[in-house]
């Protein structure tokens, strides 16, 4: 067994074109009120300065801090893996380069953890949110797990299940022993947070006497900017279809999915193909559909069909009067739209 420095945290950055916010990430990490911590940093090919920004603050940073610098892979969860596995600390933290934790938000969670040793892990039901400039923006979103006031293992499994997000990974603090325990992140796989969340909190119901803590109140800020993940709906859609066909094929699946992808495909349209890659849990999805593909007679004529059926269709209809565009997702209309054609 690994011997962890006790009492130490690892925070575990990973950086990709994140010059602009590295220092704020860093120094907000430095200037903790708790200082048994140790900064772990992996640059994935960052085609900007980030490399050179992170090389000064590390001459200068007043704990210890490593860099990993590589080719880009673009693979989260490897590289964050890369990380934890070469941690010291007792307890792990996750952050992105351009993320910061909130002033004087460490110790108390800590305090938690040390107090307690059957407590696996710390988090937050909420989080604070920046935008480029580090203006504090009003567009927080609440977090699934804040509407519980005593959260179990279960509950929490079971809202990842249902609404694909618990809460945070970033903020929280992992023993380190058991994020290994559960094998980190599964690097095969396009998701990341939601893979790591589900592998602990299923370990924590396997092992009865593990507990965890919510705080009801953020560590952290996320950064809000035009590079965002989070923000590139087709990844996210591919990701949590991943994750729902490997972590809960037993169920059907969740009906926040269907939202999901009917979002993306109004504001992705262009992207369709990508959101059908191979993967079998679409005929799971499809399987639970209502597979009433037909529109009412007065639509008119079907004169032309596109796509395939019982998954993703265009259907043109046309009359004297007017042409009508019907788009349909697993049998159901998401878009309908009619034109008059003028005599």
């Amino acid at each position: 067994m690994t011997n962890y420095q006790k009492g130490m945290v690892s925070f575990c950055c990973v950086c990709y074109n994140h010059a602009q916010f590295i220092e704020d990430c860093i120094k907000s990490l430095q200037n903790q009120d708790y200082k048994n911590i140790e900064i772990l940093i992996l640059d994935d090919g960052s085609k900007d300065n980030s490399v050179e920004v992170i090389n000064k603050l590390k001459e200068t940073s007043s704990c210890p801090m490593r860099v990993i610098t590589q080719e880009n892979c673009g693979n989260v969860g490897a590289n964050f893996n890369k990380l934890i596995n070469d941690a010291q600390g007792e307890y792990v933290s996750i952050i992105s380069c351009d993320d910061m934790w909130i002033e004087n938000s460490l110790s108390k969670r800590m305090q938690a953890l040390l107090d307690d040793p059957n407590l696996a892990f710390t988090c937050n039901s909420r989080f604070a949110e920046v935008d480029e400039n580090n203006n504090k923006t009003s567009t927080c979103p609440p977090i699934a797990l804040d509407s519980l006031a005593n959260p179990t293992a279960e509950r929490i499994l079971e809202l990842e299940y249902s609404t694909l997000g618990a809460y945070y990974i970033q903020g929280g603090i992992y023993k380190t022993e058991i994020v290994k325990a559960v094998g980190g992140f599964d690097e095969d796989m396009i998701c990341d947070d939601i893979i790591l969340r589900t592998k602990i909190a299923r370990y924590i119901t396997e092992h009865e006497e593990l507990k965890f803590k919510v705080f009801y109140e953020p560590s952290i800020y996320y950064r809000r900017h035009s590079n965002n993940l989070s923000d590139n709906t087709v990844r996210q859609i591919k990701s949590v279809l991943q994750y729902l066909s490997r972590y809960w094929s037993d169920r059907e699946p969740p009906k926040i999915i269907y939202d999901w992808i009917t979002y993306g495909l109004w504001t992705n349209f262009d992207d369709t193909r990508n959101i059908f890659f191979p993967n079998d849990y679409i005929a799971k999805i499809v399987s639970n559909m209502d597979r009433n593909i037909f529109v009412k007679n007065d639509d008119g004529v079907l004169y032309k069909t596109q796509g395939v059926k019982y998954l993703f269709e265009i259907l043109s209809y046309r009359t004297k009067e007017q042409k009508t565009k019907i788009i349909k997702l697993f049998g159901k209309i998401i878009i309908k739209k009619k034109k008059f054609v003028n005599n």
